[in-house]
């Protein structure tokens, strides 16, 4: 009984913000701002008949609800970082898609309330399998899983194509490409050496920016398909030139876990969500049943 007052009283806190709004669904009896349904409504995947159904929004709800009643719940907070990379999430997504969110009757303020629950999602997972959670994960096992699977790359991006007078692309002739890559090549063969990539690359042109990242086993869609096989070839510290269709690329990999770079620190949750992000939404959805949209 206590804990059926609980959940109530987390849900009517949860949901406040609700209660001046008109609202197509309740989560156990209390209502739900309906630009949070709005949003689900428009941004699920549709089924067959080229709609979102009423159930997979009452899912999702019912999801949302629970995921931010298990963070009241457990007193967890945000931490700074975390809510420097909302903050600019947000902006982001309203950057490139507020005319369509205004179109379908969903406000700013929204986007940051769906956007702060998947962030206290990432939250719960990583206290879940934190040290003195409910299934511990070793840091040791983590890191495994890291450096196997993410790889950190310092590189350069080299087009096979020219640009004509009207700015379209033209395709390079295989002479032409052959020529860039030896050219990629010959620079990389300079790191290898000894010389550093960003004296190195000063051979390739003038105010050539060296760039740094990490790529993985999973999805990398800044980058051409295969681009991963080839990095995860790479020793560590070396460099070499990539062609892929119509991009050749400097890459040198170095140290995933340099504290230089930080990618661990930034990358951990993800690495996490590569690991047990389907275990973990199971447990999202034993939660989720004690919230009942309707």
């Amino acid at each position: 009984m206590k804990k059926i007052i609980s959940l109530l009283l987390c849900v009517a806190i949860v949901l406040s913000f609700a209660s001046c709004t008109i609202s197509k669904v309740k989560v156990n009896g209390v209502k739900v701002d309906n630009e949070i349904y709005k949003y689900y409504e428009n941004t699920l995947p549709k089924d067959d008949n080229g709609e979102v159904s009423e159930d997979a929004v009452q899912k999702a709800i019912e999801r949302y609800v629970a995921i931010n009643s298990e963070f009241a719940n457990k007193k967890l907070k945000l931490s700074y970082n975390q809510k420097s990379t909302l903050s600019t999430t947000v902006n982001n997504l309203w950057h490139m898609y507020g005319n369509y969110y205004n179109e379908i009757g969903v406000s700013k303020q929204t986007i940051y309330k769906i956007e702060s629950s998947k962030e206290y999602k990432n939250t719960l997972m990583t206290e879940y399998y934190g040290e003195n959670g409910e299934a511990p994960l070793s840091e040791d096992s983590v890191k495994e899983f890291f450096k196997g699977n993410y790889a950190g790359i310092r590189f350069v991006t080299g087009y096979l194509f020219n640009i004509d007078e009207n700015s379209a692309t033209v395709p390079m002739t295989d002479e032409q490409k052959s020529n860039m890559v030896n050219t990629y090549t010959s620079v990389a063969t300079m790191v290898n050496e000894g010389t550093a990539i960003e004296e190195a690359v000063g051979s390739l042109g003038e105010n050539i920016e060296v760039h740094n990242t990490v790529v993985n086993a999973f999805s990398n869609s800044t980058f051409p398909e295969g681009f991963w096989e080839k990095v995860n070839e790479i020793e560590e510290g070396k460099a070499t030139a990539i062609s892929l269709g119509d991009y050749v690329f400097l890459v040198q990999r170095v140290d995933v876990f340099s504290e230089e770079y930080g990618y661990y620190t930034s990358y951990r949750t993800d690495c996490l969500e590569k690991m047990k992000g389907e275990e973990f939404s199971a447990v999202v959805d034993k939660w989720a049943e004690n919230y009942k949209a309707e």
